[in-house]
């Protein structure tokens, strides 16, 4: 049977009982009768407790799934999405703040729409984007030709627009990527359908951002790699070849001038390089 909605919301270190996005879920005041929650626990332990009665009685079907060696996250979308059969899907990480607008929201979309939300971080609308620009309402419209950049947590895609995307690129999400730029080449393959009038800005949602918040050296360090693998394979898989050896002289001249702490620079070139002639992330040996 067709769900009328599908959620997935991807933990990592964390147990059910500590997401935000789970418990803001729970105190929603909305009927979920027919709706299908799925918990992805994406590791690196087990889950100790399992438990989802109170999600039961809130009216969904619910299952947990657990891939304890961190999975990639595109990966993981293709697989919810291809295995659950609902008008609309929503993808969810762990500590994201849940409200009734949102997800009234979500309910309120068409199986051919897509529905992104304002994100806000201490009180600012930080995204998403059209054409480069952060959105500043939901008022705002999108045209079929404007390009949208957004994150993925609050994602609502309708079935239609899910079957669209496989019809030209096999899968909903970009499996060539596994943490970073899930979101952007999603925003990137819907795009290219020309079909963004049918995007709908939902209520906003409180989200912390790592970009814009202070994090110990070692995770600063996972992340400047990851990055430095997402450009690159951006680069090379959705940029003209002319744009992308631009791009990577510049980002040499640049390198060049922090190494002689002339200028500070967030990517290194040693990762956009391998990423960009290997066209694979190092987690994915095939």
């Amino acid at each position: 049977m067709q769900s009328k909605l599908a959620i997935v919301v991807l933990l990592f270190k964390k147990e059910i009982s500590d997401s935000k996005t789970l418990s803001t879920l729970l105190a929603s005041n909305l009927n979920f009768q027919n709706c299908k929650l799925t918990v992805w626990n994406n590791g690196p332990d087990e889950l100790s407790n399992k438990n989802l009665e109170p999600f039961i009685l809130k009216g969904f079907e619910v299952e947990v799934i657990e891939t304890i060696e961190n999975e990639s996250l595109a990966k993981i979308y293709n697989r919810f999405i291809n295995t659950n059969v609902a008008q609309k899907y929503i993808v969810l990480d762990d500590d994201t703040q849940l409200n009734d607008s949102y997800l009234g929201d979500a309910f309120s979309l068409d199986e051919s729409q897509v529905g992104i939300p304002l994100i806000l971080f201490n009180g600012k609308v930080e995204g998403p984007k059209i054409n480069y620009k952060v959105v500043q309402s939901t008022s705002d419209e999108c045209k079929n030709n404007d390009d949208i950049l957004a994150i993925g947590s609050g994602l609502v895609i309708g079935c239609e627009v899910a079957e669209a995307l496989k019809s030209v690129y096999k899968d909903v999400f970009d499996s060539k990527f596994y943490l970073y730029g899930v979101d952007t080449t999603f925003c990137y393959r819907l795009n290219g359908l020309k079909q963004n009038k049918n995007l709908k800005l939902l209520s906003g949602l409180n989200h912390s951002l790592s970009r814009l918040e202070s994090e110990p050296e070692a995770i600063t360090a996972f992340r400047a790699k990851e990055r430095g693998y997402d450009v690159g394979l951006q680069w090379r898989y959705y940029s003209p070849f002319y744009k992308s050896i631009y791009r990577l002289l510049r980002l040499a001249l640049i390198n060049l001038q922090r190494f002689a702490g002339l200028k500070k620079g967030p990517l290194d070139i040693h990762f956009v390089l391998k990423a960009y002639c290997l066209g694979r992330h190092y987690r994915i040996t095939k």
